[in-house]
């Protein structure tokens, strides 16, 4: 049903007053831009050109997220990296930050029951829900956040004229889960070294 800009602006006002905290990346530049934080139904992609360091953006900000929610879930999506190499990833970070911690299986025990790592190649948009469904089911908590690398991996799965068409429609899908869900996701995406400035 419609409901009125009264309405929709009584609701805002209730994330701008509630006095709630909403997610914060642990990056001090952007959390500034973002007084109220990132709400639960937000999705967010950054893009960049192949090689330059997206996968890697997205598993500091998981870390980080981590450490500054300690009781919390989180739901990471990889298509391209299996799931050891996330693990190796965000390990040496903690190794980096922890200077105690020297093995895996150290780190291992930081992320142990708290993250989720999805890690085929191919996740069609009913697998992402039906998943999600299940892990709610099995853990009865709502994952702080989600991240899925990357966009075009997942925009593969669909059908189209072209990566643009394929990406709006994967994009669109995903902004579907967040809203149905509540869960914020961060998602990368590669453009390619022939495109323009706003091209995707």
């Amino acid at each position: 049903t419609f409901k009125t800009l009264e309405y929709h602006l009584d609701e805002w006002n209730l994330y701008l007053n509630s006095g709630k905290k909403w997610l914060k990346t642990g990056y001090k530049e952007l959390d500034d831009s973002l007084p109220v934080g990132i709400l639960p139904n937000q999705l967010i992609v950054w893009v960049a050109k192949p090689s330059v360091g997206k996968t890697q953006i997205a598993i500091n900000i998981l870390y980080r997220m981590m450490v500054m929610y300690p009781e919390d879930d989180f739901l990471f999506f990889s298509l391209e990296l299996n799931g050891y190499e996330v693990l190796d990833r965000l390990a040496k970070i903690h190794r980096f930050y922890d200077l105690g911690v020297t093995t895996i299986e150290q780190s291992i025990a930081f992320f142990s029951n708290r993250l989720f790592i999805y890690d085929k190649n191919r996740i069609t948009v009913n697998d992402l829900w039906s998943h999600t469904h299940s892990l709610l089911e099995r853990t009865g908590r709502v994952p702080k956040a989600a991240f899925m690398d990357y966009l075009g991996y997942y925009a593969n799965g669909y059908a189209g004229d072209g990566s643009y068409e394929k990406v709006s429609q994967a994009a669109a899908d995903l902004k579907g889960w967040t809203k149905e869900f509540k869960i914020p996701m961060f998602v990368p995406h590669q453009t390619t070294k022939s495109n323009k400035p706003g091209e995707v």
